[in-house]
């Protein structure tokens, strides 16, 4: 363990400390440019599919998931222009960036039951954030990736900073002070290191509002962002009742929550987000 790290103090501007983290490991330039391309009404599927295919890993990812029990396809999939045919745009393009924003976080947590909490929580929130923003007569694509980016400031931290994990990590419903420990440690908290991070990589303004204001104490007013905001509250709740409760379970099984019907989530559209997650984590490498 890198004490010496840990103990580190930052008297660097939020703008510098950006700026110097801003080539996150294994987040490739081609995963900016999937990301970008959300926002692109013009990007088709033989450009969409080039842009995966100069990734190896990404393409991999791809054809793992989309070969998994989850879909029961009849065939095997065996190119990614193949899987856009079958699956579709979107549902290629979210998975592929799932996979992105998963490669920094294992490498530096490894496969530990931090990393995994978190990446349930960052699946659980894009799901529910693309809920919302369709019932609100928003774009439901585009806030799934918003949501999957809202906590990528926390990966930075992570980077500079590995041993106080579980600290940094902390849910928000089972720890207030953590927004508070992250200022007192970095100067600065991980909502407003994504959304730095973001506007300096040139994504969506619409991205950089969500991650930057996720972790307000009142929803943003724009819809997307606030539908992040939402989303990133009810995921807390929701994992907790995924891991007791309802993972392994039929829908019919699932109890209809007051938060459920407060957002319009009935049994199969729970059970639909239930699935999708666990076809994400079957993937994972």
């Amino acid at each position: 363990m890198n004490h010496s790290t840990a103990e580190k103090s930052f008297d660097t501007s939020l703008e510098d400390f950006v700026t110097s983290v801003q080539h996150l490991p294994l987040f490739s330039g081609t995963a900016i440019q999937l990301i970008r391309s959300c926002d692109d009404e013009d990007i088709g599927l033989a450009e969409l599919s080039r842009l995966i295919s100069t990734d190896a890993a990404l393409s991999a990812h791809l054809l793992r998931i989309v070969n998994s029990s989850y879909y029961g396809l009849s065939r095997r999939i065996g190119t990614v222009s193949e899987a856009l045919t079958v699956l579709g745009f979107d549902l290629v393009r979210r998975t592929v960036t799932a996979g992105v924003l998963e490669r920094p976080l294992f490498a530096y947590l490894h496969d530990t039951e931090v990393a995994r909490a978190f990446w349930r929580h960052e699946l659980l929130c894009g799901a529910l954030a693309r809920h919302l923003a369709v019932r609100r007569g928003a774009h439901g694509e585009f806030a799934y990736m918003a949501g999957l980016l809202h906590d990528v400031g926390r990966l930075v931290m992570l980077k500079e900073m590995p041993d106080p994990a579980d600290a940094l990590l902390q849910p928000r419903g089972d720890d207030d002070r953590g927004i508070e420990r992250e200022r007192e440690r970095f100067g600065f908290d991980h909502a407003q290191v994504g959304g730095a991070l973001l506007e300096l990589w040139g994504l969506p303004q619409g991205m950089v509002q969500a991650a930057h204001q996720h972790a307000d104490e009142t929803e943003p007013e724009d819809v997307g962002a606030g539908s992040v905001w939402r989303a990133n509250l009810i995921a807390h709740e929701m994992a907790a009742e995924m891991e007791m409760r309802h993972l392994d379970g039929d829908a019919d099984d699932v109890e209809v929550r007051p938060w459920m019907e407060a957002i319009g989530l009935d049994r199969e559209g729970y059970r639909r987000i239930v699935d999708e997650i666990a076809a994400l984590e079957s993937g994972r490498c």
